[in-house]
């Protein structure tokens, strides 16, 4: 099945994000910063996320944003490139990864490495530049760009000097390391998409893709424990130009009523991670804002839902349930009160943006 959507505004409440410690602009490192801080400098104050990776699917980026969207200014810095050496992999910053941010109201901070660790064949323990982050985050926190506009401006940044410095910094590591880095063709083909214009670096990251969305459409990966084999393929547009090929992991259609399930498993906790919950939880801010969905071109109505699985349950719960509902699940599972604690937020989210998560045991 193929999901087609259109969104134009986000309208969302996260009732999940972690609260985030906040750093003195002056003096701060981005690479002993956590995961997700706020960042001051008088009396402005931006909540910024740090991306290891430019892919949308490593070390858990969707989490890092997520617990950034409380707060009124945000951003998310992300290295252009991140190459592992030839043993590792390597992977390039995509066109409508700054729509999606867009999107969501979170500016883009481009970046890159320049200092890493060699540990066996292993290229690891990347280093961003720390003045150039700091220069782009005090520019960013006077400037007077939309979001969209300043994320589009720091795309341009790579037409003018910035893949430069990308790839001086991985020359840079190859030499204090000895490490053996993945050929120029790589860097050589992503550069030139963006030689000319904008306009061909965005047909070259959307086909690879879409590349990537099949390949996921025919994966089931460990962390997804499926009732049914109807794994779905979800192409969204925006208002803005942003074309997003995503996948869900699961559907069920009833009648004109769809459910796209995005499913998180456990193999031996009680409850999946909180990372790959929020993880889940961000495309639902996607799925939730979706209107004239479509599924095979038929038009639906449509309810977004996380469905959290583990074999250690044994009495399964949906956020559409009444309260003594929950105080069963609660005592048949056995749950801490810091899963309870996750399982009252997780209903919370739910009740106030309109979605679904369903708790069971793992089919």
């Amino acid at each position: 099945m193929t999901i087609t959507g259109i969104i134009n505004n986000i309208q969302y409440q996260p009732q999940c994000a972690a609260p985030l410690k906040e750093r003195p602009l002056e003096g701060f490192d981005i690479n002993k910063a956590q995961p997700a801080v706020t960042v001051r400098s008088g009396e402005t104050v931006v909540a910024v996320s740090k991306w290891v990776s430019p892919k949308r699917t490593r070390s858990y980026p969707y989490e890092r944003v997520y617990n950034t969207l409380p707060y009124p200014n945000r951003a998310a810095v992300i290295p252009v490139v991140k190459d592992e050496g030839t043993r590792g992999e390597r992977d390039f910053l995509q066109w409508d990864t700054a729509m999606m941010l867009s999107l969501l109201d979170v500016r883009l901070v481009l970046a890159y490495y320049n200092a890493a660790t060699l540990r066996g064949t292993s290229v690891t323990n990347f280093q961003f530049d720390n003045e150039y982050v700091v220069g782009q985050l005090k520019e960013l926190m006077s400037s007077s760009l939309s979001v969209r506009e300043w994320n589009i401006a720091q795309l341009q940044l790579l037409q003018s000097g910035l893949m430069e410095r990308v790839e001086q910094g991985y020359d840079a590591i190859a030499t204090a390391t000895g490490a053996q880095m993945h050929n120029d063709n790589g860097f050589a083909e992503f550069r030139n998409t963006m030689h000319h214009s904008m306009e061909k670096f965005m047909r070259y990251s959307r086909k690879k893709s879409q590349q990537a969305q099949q390949r996921e459409y025919v994966t089931i990966q460990p962390k997804e424990a499926l009732s049914t084999l109807s794994k779905a393929k979800v192409s969204l547009r925006d208002a803005w130009g942003g074309e997003y090929f995503l996948t869900v992991d699961e559907v069920e259609h009833n009648g004109g009523m769809l459910w796209m399930i995005e499913a998180k498993h456990t193999a031996h906790g009680l409850l999946p991670s909180v990372s790959d919950i929020k993880d889940g939880l961000l495309k639902m801010i996607l799925y939730k804002n979706l209107s004239d969905v479509r599924a095979d071109r038929m038009p639906v109505s449509h309810t977004p839902t996380v469905k959290l699985t583990s074999r250690r349950l044994v009495a399964p719960f949906t956020t559409t349930g009444s309260a003594e509902g929950r105080d069963e699940f609660v005592t048949l599972n056995g749950l801490s009160r810091t899963h309870q604690s996750i399982l009252d937020a997780l209903i919370n989210e739910a009740r106030t943006n309109g979605i679904e998560i369903r708790l069971h045991r793992a089919e």
